[in-house]
C-alpha cells in the first residue's frame, strides 16, 4: 500500500511539470494503474487486519472514509486552486498521500504463513 502511495505522489508531482498533450497522457496512464493497485492493495489489507466477526462493521468504515476522501480531496484541491493555481493545487493533494504513509507505518500487518 506504501509503494502504491509513492507512486501517487510521483504522478502528483509529475503531472505539476506536464506542458503537453503526450505527457498528460502518459501520467494518465499510469495513474490508472495507481488507481486500481490502491483499490485492490488497501482492499487486500482491510481483509487481512479486520477480524472474520467484525468484517461487515469494519468496511462500512472503510466505506465512509472512502466517501469522505472523495468529498476532502477534490475540495482541497478545488480551494487550493481557487485561491492559488491548479498546478499547485495537484501536487497539494499528494499531503493526503503523505499523512496515508505516516498513519500506514504505525498499521502493524498480522503475519501470514
Amino acid at each position: 500500500m506504501i509503494i502504491t502511495l509513492i507512486v501517487w505522489i510521483g504522478i502528483v508531482v509529475s503531472a505539476y511539470f506536464v506542458h503537453d498533450k503526450n505527457m498528460f497522457f502518459i501520467i494518465a496512464g499510469v495513474a490508472g494503474i495507481s488507481l486500481g493497485s490502491s483499490q485492490s492493495t488497501s482492499r487486500s489489507l482491510m481483509t487481512s487486519l479486520t477480524p472474520a466477526e467484525k468484517k461487515t462493521e469494519f468496511f462500512g468504515f472503510y466505506s465512509f472514509f472512502g466517501k469522505a476522501s472523495a468529498i476532502l480531496g477534490p475540495l482541497a484541491f478545488g480551494l487550493i486552486s481557487s485561491m492559488i493555481d491548479q498546478r499547485t493545487a495537484i501536487v497539494s493533494v499528494a499531503f493526503f498521500f503523505v499523512a496515508g504513509i505516516i498513519i500506514l507505518t504505525k498499521v502493524k500487518e498480522p503475519r501470514t504463513l
